[in-house]
């Protein structure tokens, strides 16, 4: 790993701690995860997908494609944004 994946890893892993320690997520919970990579440049890239304990109460949102990210991460729901209007109605929590 490069010194940026390196530097962008401790920083997602700090926040991400930061967040689940003050939401504490619980199984039930549904979350909005705004930004997914179809594919990974880093280890680091789609870090809640690969954190989070509760995957199949997650749904990314990309404006890109999505066939990699579904293939990788089959519980994880993905939405594409088109800019206009959200294709969801409501979530728990947003990260």
């Amino acid at each position: 790993m490069n010194i940026a994946d390196t530097i962008s890893g401790y920083n997602r892993k700090r926040k991400y701690v930061y967040f689940t320690g003050k939401v504490m997520p619980k199984p039930d919970d549904t979350l909005l995860d705004v930004g997914f990579n179809d594919v990974e440049y880093s280890p680091v890239d789609n870090f809640i997908e690969k954190n989070y304990p509760y995957p199949a109460n997650i749904t990314a949102l990309g404006v890109g494609g999505n066939n990699h990210f579904r293939k990788r991460y089959p519980l994880v729901k993905a939405a594409i944004y088109d800019g206009n209007d959200f294709p969801f109605s409501s979530f728990t929590l947003a990260a």
